[in-house]
């Protein structure tokens, strides 16, 4: 991490902190890592407002702060990495992450999140709102390249939810969803997929359409039995592709 990067960590037990102001019991640490031992919900996002505003990359971690309402993810829209680990947060921003210019890096795992609503991820951000630092994107389309959803409570992935065309890495381990058919087809990016430890049943023809950036695909510990033969059609650069642990019975069609 270069000099200057600005990373508020949160740690677990926020309760057990009295309320601190960002000034005085706030420490730039080596590596500039912005270290913050906070109290209050009011605290992390009134009192620290400033500071999560200009800071490059945030993380909260073990914390019991849900919901987050708008004017709370507002003061996250500088970010270029937004890290909330281990949290109650359930639901992802109403209005999506199209206000989030320079966010490239999304990771929410083991938290509580039951939906990826439409419009949550979308193609153009307003890139008019801020510069971004380290950025070698010149155009209104998402920056986004990273999302970790991991041990989650996701049972839908709603249409047009999922369209960063820039996003390489998605991770959807271990959550409860069952219908994938034509979620991912904006993804013209995306290499690496993994949804081990989901729900899914059958893999039909639209369900990994658009995909041909595709490198790596885990569906192991799902509930698959039935493969369309047209299943992975475009999913032209495929190398890495694991369906254990799953209840197929058949792929005749392979060795045709």
């Amino acid at each position: 991490m270069k000099l200057g990067t600005t990373v508020l960590v949160i740690w677990a037990g926020l309760d057990f902190f009295v309320g601190v102001t960002a000034r005085s019991f706030c420490r730039v640490f080596d590596g500039g890592r912005l270290i913050c031992l906070g109290a209050s919900r009011e605290t992390v996002f009134q009192g620290f407002k400033r500071q999560l505003a200009t800071s490059y990359s945030i993380r909260i971690s073990d914390s019991e702060i849900n919901p987050l309402g708008t004017e709370e993810w507002s003061a996250l829209r500088r970010a270029g990495h937004i890290y909330f680990i281990s949290t109650d947060v359930d639901q992802l921003p109403a209005a999506g992450f199209g206000s989030f210019p320079c966010l490239s890096t999304l990771d929410m795992r083991n938290s509580k999140i039951e939906v990826i609503p439409q419009g949550a991820f979308p193609r153009t951000v307003n890139a008019s709102l801020f510069r971004c630092p380290n950025s070698n994107f010149s155009t209104p389309e998402s920056k986004l390249q990273r999302l970790d959803l991991i041990n989650n409570r996701i049972h839908t992935i709603e249409d047009n939810s999922l369209m960063a065309p820039h996003l390489q890495y998605l991770d959807l381990r271990n959550n409860s969803i069952k219908c994938i058919d034509g979620k991912f087809r904006f993804l013209s990016g995306l290499q690496i997929l993994n949804l081990q430890g989901n729900k899914i049943e059958t893999l039909e023809r639209a369900s990994f359409q658009g995909l041909g950036d595709l490198y790596m695909l885990n569906l192991r510990g799902n509930v698959i039995a039935h493969i369309s033969e047209e299943a992975f059609y475009q999913t032209t650069n495929l190398k890495i592709l694991n369906l254990d642990d799953n209840r197929i019975t058949s792929l005749g069609w392979v060795v045709r």
